[in-house]
């Protein structure tokens, strides 16, 4: 397992070979994207 994370307080497991845990870190992602994003 690897680990890989948007922020220091959440980190996600994600497997380079069976890429369990690349769905949840992909919404992780797009959820903190968003809000930088939509900032006027």
């Amino acid at each position: 397992m690897n680990f890989a994370g948007v922020n220091k307080k959440k980190i996600y497991e994600v497997s380079a070979i069976t890429g369990e845990g690349i769905e949840a870190l992909e919404e992780a992602i797009h959820n903190y994207m968003d809000k930088h994003r939509n900032k006027k």
